[in-house]
């Protein structure tokens, strides 16, 4: 019964080294990373963004391919309710959401909040006067990833903004790469805003 027990647990063992080299192997030879979406390496001007699923506040999903299909969208990526300075660069921009929605434009904002910090995000908007700014989760980083956004270590403001038109492609694409950095402000957003051909 020992010789068994010792058998077995050898035989595992071997097929686990077997499984983990050929993970190992195909990770090498496609260049990918086994069981993972990969990751864009870059997402620019020109490119197509993404139709990923993002969440309300409520809880609910919204496909972002439908921001894009009706009109032009400034998209502020920034870490959530509880970093001051996010939500400040983000009022700032919500100060001037009747300029963009005269510009055919709309702002959203995409946190790495969960629904319920979302939520909190609304609220802090609301409690400075900025209602013009439609506010969703991103829980797991995913549309951030895909819009290839690493956030800064100490984020002080966005992490990123973005302007894609009706076709889905991106017309601006700025990244805050280090604490500091600083980003296209409302003016700036408001004259990168192109008319969308017909």
């Amino acid at each position: 019964m020992r010789l068994r027990m010792i058998g077995l647990a050898i035989v595992l063992v071997a097929l686990a080294g077997i499984y983990q080299f050929g993970v190992w192997a195909f990770d090498k030879i496609t260049g990918s990373t086994f069981g993972e979406d990969p990751a864009p390496t870059s997402l620019d001007v020109g490119d197509l963004a993404p139709n990923e699923e993002v969440l309300e506040p409520n809880g609910d999903p919204y496909d972002t391919g439908f921001l894009y299909g009706k009109q032009p969208v400034v998209i502020a990526f920034l870490e959530g309710h509880a970093c001051a300075g996010c939500v400040d660069a983000l009022a700032q921009l919500g100060a001037r959401a009747a300029e963009f929605r005269a510009a055919g434009a709309q702002l959203v904002a995409i946190t790495a909040d969960n629904p319920a910090g979302a939520k909190q995000t609304v609220a802090q908007l609301q409690a400075k006067g900025i209602d013009g700014v439609r506010v969703f989760a991103d829980p797991q980083r995913y549309v951030a990833r895909q819009f290839v956004v690493k956030t800064p270590h100490a984020p002080t403001g966005l992490s990123a903004v973005f302007i894609v038109d009706t076709s889905g492609a991106v017309q601006l694409a700025a990244r805050a790469e280090t604490a500091g950095a600083v980003l296209p402000g409302p003016q700036e957003l408001l004259a990168s805003l192109k008319p969308t051909p017909p």
